[in-house]
């Protein structure tokens, strides 16, 4: 579970791992409304963590950290960057 604001308008957001559409990823949703705004599968990959939040680059910018798993049956792991630039960023 991630509570930021992640995208730019000055509102909290809350991120979230779950399923969609037969696909796991990242749920984007309101803190003042509680309805889901977004959604970003994690396509091959089944999602092992909630996202981490972080400035891996240290220019205030923001990328996701998602810990996955593939889907195949293989053991294999990865962890997918979202690179989010600087919305939201203060």
């Amino acid at each position: 579970l991630g509570i930021t604001e992640i995208n730019g308008t000055g509102d909290i957001d809350v991120l979230t791992n779950g399923a969609k559409d037969s696909f796991d990823g990242i749920f984007r949703f309101s803190v003042k409304t509680g309805e889901e705004e977004g959604f970003l599968p994690a396509a091959g990959w089944k999602v092992m963590r909630g996202p981490q939040l972080v400035d891996l680059r240290h220019d205030g910018g923001r990328q996701v950290l998602l810990p996955v798993a593939s889907v195949t049956g293989r053991e294999v792991g990865a962890i997918l960057v979202i690179d989010l630039g600087n919305a939201g960023a203060s």
